[in-house]
């Protein structure tokens, strides 16, 4: 799995709450990626769900 993102973060901090080991907020409040490139299945499954509930849909995910 590879994690990439890009575009207009809003700042809201959905992925941060889902999957804080992989997102954090910056002090502008702005979606950070901590790891692209996540082993652990359950980190996996917490990337996939932020991708899917991000309000912006900025998060992408490359399967293997």
């Amino acid at each position: 799995m590879y994690i990439s993102m890009a575009g207009g973060c809003i700042g809201c901090g959905a992925c941060e709450a889902l999957a804080p080991d992989l997102f954090s907020l910056d002090r502008a409040q702005m979606a950070q990626l901590k790891e692209a490139e996540p082993t652990d299945e359950a980190l996996q499954a917490q990337a996939r769900q932020a991708a899917k509930l991000c309000p912006k849909q900025i998060i992408f995910i490359e399967e293997d």
